[in-house]
């Protein structure tokens, strides 16, 4: 999977930016950067583009990321100075989804390649799934202007 440095930092943007636009188009975890101010989702958006780029076998070539691919990146907001939310099982599993979605289709990955991706963030998000919540970060049916990132109700 490995690319040219420069590549590999092209395909970690389109990755986050691909993987931010599902998560706000996918009312089942739009609460999760719903309630960000502007700076915090740029702040955030950086650190989805780092994130990507350890995906891409491609070396950073500044300081490491902090946490690197033991932190559930996909929704790791501490990098946006807000704390990570509790998820449900399905949270994390849709959030997962949304970003090996996106790595697939920029880098075109192997069945296999996507598998151990799938394994990696199902292993990283453990800590930050509450086995009692499930639809932690819908905001579907929520007033658009003001999503209810933690309607549990809301089906997915």
């Amino acid at each position: 999977m490995g690319l040219e440095s420069d590549d590999g930092y092209d395909a970690a943007i389109d990755i986050g930016i691909a993987y931010f636009e599902a998560i706000t188009e996918d009312c089942r975890v739009r609460g999760l950067t719903s309630r960000l101010t502007r700076a915090q989702s740029s702040d955030w958006g950086n650190y989805l583009i780092e994130y990507a780029f350890l995906f891409t076998g491609c070396p950073l070539e500044y300081e490491p990321l902090e946490g690197g691919l033991s932190d559930f990146g996909p929704a790791h907001l501490e990098f946006a100075g807000v704390a990570s939310p509790a998820l449900g099982r399905d949270d994390a599993q849709r959030l997962s989804g949304h970003f090996v979605n996106a790595l697939v289709t920029r880098l075109g990955l192997t069945d296999s390649d996507r598998a151990a991706v799938v394994r990696v963030l199902a292993q990283t998000a453990e800590p930050q799934i509450d086995p009692s919540l499930s639809a932690a970060l819908s905001a579907c049916g929520a007033d658009s202007a003001a999503p209810d990132a933690g309607a549990a109700d809301a089906g997915p």
